[in-house]
């Protein structure tokens, strides 16, 4: 008898809905959890839920708005047509005011000189998300089927195997820089 697999199945915070005609949508999640993850780690949680919808009518001029309903929840309507670049600078763009309440008078300008700083390096993390997705979706498909311990539980040594990873940011102790002076 084969040991069935308990996965929990939840909703998911953000919802992507229509199609791009520029752009994939993989491409497109990637772009928003990229974004997602740097307001985040700079203390910018985003709403609970987030529905992102893509329209090929939009309003003469208009590339993308945000909207808020009274329960938390983020709706983002993209024009479809979008180029990429465009599609980029624009999805960071609806993100940042999703996330970050600027002060009156002064949310366009905060939010068009932020997108204009941190575009670049979401871009280069939404590539390294968007590199061998469906690899990785192969991956975690065939450890919830295949991965039953024949012989029990047990720790896989090739996850103890060093990646090279360094810390830019280490303090060192007074004692370290004591000793070296």
């Amino acid at each position: 008898m084969k040991p069935k697999i308990a996965v929990l199945r939840h909703a998911s915070p953000i919802t992507i809905e229509g199609k791009s005609t520029k752009i994939s949508k993989e491409h497109l999640r990637a772009i928003v959890f990229a974004t997602l993850a740097m307001l985040s780690y700079h203390k910018y949680p985003p709403p609970p839920r987030i529905v992102i919808r893509l329209t090929r009518r939009m309003h003469h001029g208009i590339m993308g708005a945000c909207f808020y309903d009274g329960c938390g929840q983020a709706s983002i309507a993209l024009k479809s047509s979008l180029s990429p670049d465009d599609m980029l600078t624009t999805c960071v763009h609806e993100l940042i005011h999703a996330c970050i309440r600027f002060p009156e008078g002064t949310i366009e300008a905060c939010t068009t000189r932020l997108n204009q700083r941190i575009k670049r390096e979401i871009d280069f993390i939404s590539h390294l998300l968007l590199t061998n997705t469906y690899k990785r979706a192969a991956f975690f498909a065939h450890t919830k089927i295949a991965y039953v311990a024949k012989n029990g539980d047990f720790y896989d040594p090739g996850e103890d195997r060093p990646t090279g990873t360094t810390t830019k940011f280490l303090r060192r102790s007074r004692r370290l820089k004591n000793r070296r002076t």
